[in-house]
């Protein structure tokens, strides 16, 4: 019987094995190698967000102090889109979040697929207690695109009259400083865009808990 090179037979009864031992060496040392390269990478990579998150902390202390040492009236008026989709947890405290921003000049519109959307009642009774606030509603049918929101933001944005847009999606909840922090930057002609970052607050139920 003729066995390959560096293999070793062992056989006791009815049981046999074979062993590359080289090849298993070569194998676990790659292993271990590349182990020990992503423990390092991934060590780096903690620090760099570390750091990161060090100075975003430290920078936007500072922008929020420029932001609020500026005059309240030459802050541009803003249009905010909420496009909406049924009923949700916390849907109206998270609407009237936005009708009681602390900024001079903004509207919201809030558009839905049609006026039998259960969302479009809590939409009109934030209207009628916040008469002040301008805005209107927006129904743009079924979808003719694969993304529904972005469907419905395609009919709200030409109804706007404003050149600064804030897009948020209908979960979200804000404190009443939120345009005086988000508009400023944009006055900046070098920056087009502004994102926020968030935090999840969960509802009752023991999915979003979870």
């Amino acid at each position: 019987m003729r066995l390959a090179p560096y293999m070793l037979l062992s056989t006791t009864g009815f049981n046999s094995f074979a062993v590359s031992t080289p090849r298993w060496h070569l194998f676990s040392n790659a292993v271990l190698e590349v182990s020990v390269l992503g423990l390092l990478t991934s060590a780096i990579f903690l620090a760099l967000v570390l750091i990161a998150t060090f100075r975003f902390k430290k920078n936007s202390v500072q922008f929020k102090d420029e932001d609020f040492s500026g005059d309240p009236r030459l802050l541009p008026p803003v249009s905010i889109f909420k496009p909406v989709h049924g009923m949700e947890a916390r849907l109206e405290e998270n609407l009237r979040s936005f009708f009681e921003q602390d900024y001079p000049d903004y509207e919201i519109l809030i558009g839905a697929r049609s006026v039998d959307d259960p969302a479009i009642t809590v939409a009109k009774k934030l209207q009628q207690q916040y008469p002040h606030v301008k805005g209107g509603l927006v129904f743009s049918g079924a979808p003719e695109w694969p993304n529904a929101k972005v469907f419905t933001l395609s009919k709200m944005i030409p109804l706007s009259q404003n050149d600064y847009y804030v897009v948020s999606d209908s979960d979200v909840r804000v404190g009443p400083d939120f345009l005086r922090n988000v508009i400023p930057p944009l006055l900046d002609r070098k920056l087009g865009l502004v994102t926020c970052l968030y935090r999840g607050d969960p509802a009752a139920d023991f999915w979003s808990r979870l």
